[in-house]
């Protein structure tokens, strides 16, 4: 996509220098300067991205003040009222002298230099009417390092991509998870579940990572691969969306009625993903029984929907995995998905 783009005097040690070190000149140089700005007079977006070392700071103190249970910045989003509000904190508490509370939560080399980063955001947002903004811990060194890239290795999805090569490096076969994703597709088929290409994009995700811990000791496996992707550096998803992928772990892993995983954390997917996401650890408690993560057994099994009746159908040569073990799980996948009786049906 071809993209705009301009240069404006306004880094922050630049805005030191130019400022005397006096905050209470900050405000109306950034505002002289930013009234240049063709970009911010006519925003494309309602969202903001802010890139750079000493906004990476201003996101961990507002993540801090916050409560805020993932503190990773890359993909942070805020409400552009609640940044403003503390931005403009910053500079006051700088103009009259003062350090504020919340900086203590910024490294010492950062502090200084906050109220100046602040001044400009603050100043950003309000004159490009922004509605919110999303933080990047990647820098124009790695935008860079992009620009070098050729057209298909710019446009692979970096998170496709590393869930590949982690289901490579950890998953006892990786042809398995490719059965999975044909057969979460089916039961979303067959359940008249919907899907949008960015739910469908994070549900195959999810089928890439689903055997990531299986080296792990049992009792502490589900927390390390919840761990791995929630806190992972991945790129390419945002704060939701790592909820989404923490939460089908957590369920795959350690049930339905897990406790273990701060529900504040996953709280960040929203309701409807939520229940995507137990209802999708669920089937993967059922795929692993019957497959043992070995591929070529996957292919052989479907879901029937009758009403309110979730049918698990296998063919003759598997009839033997029909045992209470696996009735119990498709029992708890259909309360999950949402039916109310259940059964395992030999075809």
């Amino acid at each position: 996509h071809d993209v705009g783009g301009e240069t404006l005097p306004l880094g922050v040690i630049r805005l030191q220098d130019d400022s005397g070190r006096e905050p209470g000149k900050i405000g109306p140089i950034v505002r002289q300067r930013l009234a240049e700005s063709e970009i911010v007079k006519n925003p494309v977006s309602k969202s903001f991205c802010a890139i750079g070392g000493t906004w990476r700071a201003l996101a961990k103190v507002h993540q801090v003040i916050r409560t805020y249970p993932l503190h990773m910045v890359q993909n942070y989003e805020a409400k552009a009222a609640d940044i403003i509000k503390l931005c403009d904190e910053l500079v006051a508490a700088a103009k009259s002298g003062k350090s504020h509370p919340a900086l203590a939560n910024a490294s010492s080399g950062r502090r200084p230099l906050l109220p100046y980063g602040a001044a400009v955001l603050s100043e950003v947002m309000k004159q490009g009417r922004f509605e919110r903004v999303v933080f990047s811990a990647l820098g124009v060194r790695e935008g860079y390092i992009f620009g070098q890239l050729g057209e298909d290795e710019a446009g692979a999805d970096p998170l496709m991509q590393a869930a590949e090569e982690m289901s490579v490096l950890r998953s006892r076969s990786p042809l398995h998870a490719y059965d999975l994703i044909a057969f979460t597709g089916r039961f979303m088929i067959a359940t008249g579940a919907s899907e949008t290409a960015a739910e469908r994009r994070l549900r195959e995700v999810a089928c890439l990572l689903s055997d990531i811990g299986w080296r792990g000791h049992p009792d502490y496996r589900g927390e390390q691969s919840v761990d791995l992707v929630a806190y992972g550096s991945f790129i390419g998803v945002d704060h939701p969306g790592r909820a989404f992928l923490a939460e089908v772990l957590a369920v795959r892993y350690m049930g339905l009625k897990q406790k273990s995983v701060s529900r504040a954390l996953l709280d960040l997917a929203g309701e409807r993903a939520s229940a995507r996401a137990r209802a999708l650890g669920a089937l993967f408690r059922v795929a692993y029984p019957l497959s043992a993560a070995m591929p070529g057994v996957l292919p052989q099994a479907g879901f029937v929907a009758e009403d309110k009746n979730l049918v698990l159908t296998l063919p003759d040569d598997l009839a033997f995995l029909d045992a209470d073990h696996l009735r119990g799980r498709v029992k708890q996948l259909a309360g999950a998905a949402g039916f109310k009786n259940s059964e395992v049906r030999i075809r």
